[in-house]
């Protein structure tokens, strides 16, 4: 069941909290293990009248963050975009039965196309991460660097407002059309 908190805001206020980085293969010890706890994030909202959920936390240069909406397909956000999807820095994932896949790409229009980052000449710059698919409900968890230094990763400021667009889609395929979207 998703977890509801109150509010919706179209800008993300980011204040410097605390969160240790650790190894990969240390997820769970940073909570990044597809289960938002109650008080695991200081910082939520509620988007989409419910659908898509967002935590996160910044600290020490990264942020962890959880997104969970009402879908059994892909999840994802674009963060800073200047115009639509134009120039947003994005991060999609979903499950397809055992196995997930999870998306570092960029947009290089107002509607796409949003390639892996990988494919442009740019790196895939999460630190930890993890999917989980429970009951038509799909959690991602991540950690990122604020600045990874790849030319197709936006920098996230460590206080203030960061502009950001999010998308869900019944299909587990990330070029589908998102059903259910929001800036």
């Amino acid at each position: 069941m998703v977890r509801r908190t109150t509010g919706i805001i179209a800008m993300l206020a980011i204040p410097a909290l605390a969160l240790l980085m650790t190894l990969p293969g240390a997820a769970a010890e940073n909570g990044i293990d597809g289960v938002i706890d109650p008080d695991e994030y200081p910082l939520s909202v509620e988007l989409g009248e419910g659908h898509f959920l967002m935590y996160w936390e910044v600290s020490n240069g990264s942020i962890k963050m959880g997104l969970q909406a009402e879908t059994a397909g892909m999840i994802a956000i674009g963060i800073e975009p200047t115009k639509r999807m134009l120039d947003a820095d994005m991060i999609m994932a979903y499950r397809s039965g055992s196995e997930f896949s999870v998306h570092d790409t960029y947009s290089f229009g107002e509607t796409g196309p949003h390639p892996d980052d990988t494919d442009e000449g740019g790196s895939f710059d999460l630190n930890e991460y993890t999917v989980v698919e429970v009951g038509g409900v799909t959690t991602f968890e991540f950690i990122r660097l604020l600045d990874t230094g790849d030319d197709l990763d936006n920098v996230i400021p460590e206080t203030g407002k960061v502009k950001f667009i999010w998308a869900t889609s019944d299909s587990d395929e990330f070029n589908d059309y998102h059903a259910r979207r929001g800036t």
